[in-house]
């Protein structure tokens, strides 16, 4: 009987280690959530609170690529997408397309075959168009909330960042913080076959629009920093989304035709 006891402290501590750990984990893996949360809250403060984010109805983005063209997007929540892409003299030339899920049509139409839109059903996969222009620019809004996962602190160069984690519908994002003014100042996106970021976008030239503070530059997986007009809750004409797009009308057909383009504040970050 002497050996009997050491053999069931051995057995004790074998089966109880374990379970210490996964609780350990819990722990840290809750203390980690409500960290996210922590920041994610403060981040949305940092843009100009929710109710701002929660009133934004429409938001028309204008990226302008350098003598390589230029892109614009106009997203009416939830479910109205418009988009003109000129890359001429390239290869990709001009193209645009709208998309009407409250309708379920869209229509596409290149440069080259302007007389020839083509008409498609949309599949769910389609709102994807959404995303970018939601998470980038603005975080959130009434109809977009990532889940929050989890939060740590990497480095971009030789500047400390609060990074939260979360999903988005497939995806897993990485939202990179100033852990000063706790804007975004990168996104990324996790591959899902591999635990690494494989695309992301860098954020920078904050100012205020609509009492909103949004990037007026954004760079692509490192490249130069390109140029960007953000409107947000601007005035369209609600045809365009009936219609396919007009190449001769350029990218700016969907405003009414006494409107102009709104001016951001000069509060800049």
């Amino acid at each position: 009987m002497k050996g009997l006891f050491p053999l069931l402290a051995t057995m004790i501590v074998m089966v109880a280690t374990p379970q210490a750990a996964i609780m350990n984990n819990q722990s840290k893996d809750d203390i980690s959530l409500e960290r996210a949360k922590h920041l994610w809250e403060m981040a949305v403060a940092a843009k100009g609170g929710r109710e701002r984010l929660d009133a934004v109805k429409s938001i028309a983005i204008t990226q302008d690529f350098g003598g390589r063209g230029r892109s614009t997007e106009l997203c009416v929540f939830p479910d109205k997408y418009w988009a003109w892409e000129d890359r001429r003299p390239s290869k990709l030339g001009l193209a645009a397309e709208m998309r009407n899920f409250e309708r379920n049509i869209g229509y596409f139409v290149v440069g080259y075959l302007p007389n020839d839109p083509k008409k498609s059903e949309l599949k769910p996969e389609d709102r994807a168009s959404f995303r970018n222009p939601q998470l980038i620019y603005l975080l959130e809004t009434k109809w977009f909330k990532p889940e929050v996962l989890r939060a740590y602190k990497d480095n971009l160069g030789l500047h400390s960042v609060d990074v939260v984690e979360t999903r988005v519908g497939k995806f897993r994002i990485a939202v990179f913080l100033d852990t000063k003014t706790h804007l975004p100042v990168r996104v990324g996106y996790f591959s899902n076959y591999v635990d690494k970021i494989f695309t992301w976008y860098g954020l920078s030239d904050y100012h205020e629009v609509n009492g909103i503070l949004v990037p007026h530059s954004i760079s692509y997986d490192g490249s130069r920093n390109i140029p960007v007009q953000v409107e947000i809750n601007v005035d369209y004409d609600p045809a365009v989304f009936e219609r396919p797009p007009r190449i001769d009308d350029g990218p700016y057909q969907w405003r009414p035709k006494s409107s102009k383009p709104a001016n951001s504040s000069a509060r800049r970050v």
